[in-house]
């Protein structure tokens, strides 16, 4: 009599824990879909709306050096723009025998 009243708990005991691991992996695998229908339910987006999104990211990103531009184009009209070449000639003209100056006193002090 002993001997079967230990098969019994033995056999309550492996099918207890059986239950448990069977129990715990379906609530693993219900979680895990339920989880991801809810993540992609109502969250998708159609190609052209993330496109417009983006645009509109972009353009407004943009339009602050856009703006910046144009005014700088503004103050620099292209009438000034000769004059500009011009005096931009001058200065590297003024650089240039700077630096032939310096290169003749090098030259002389050795």
């Amino acid at each position: 009599m002993p001997e079967e009243i230990l098969i019994i708990v033995v056999v309550a005991i492996l099918s207890g824990t059986l239950l448990g691991v069977v129990s715990n992996i379906r609530q693993y695998l219900e979680a895990k879909n339920n989880l991801g229908e809810n993540s992609t339910r109502g969250a998708s987006l159609k190609t052209s709306e993330l496109e417009s999104m983006m645009e509109r990211a972009a353009q407004n990103a943009v339009q602050p050096i856009v703006r910046r531009i144009e005014n700088l184009e503004a103050v620099v009209a292209v009438d000034d723009l000769p004059d500009l070449l011009e005096d931009t000639e001058t200065y590297f003209d003024n650089v240039q025998s700077e630096a032939k100056i310096k290169v003749t006193r090098q030259n002389r002090d050795r």
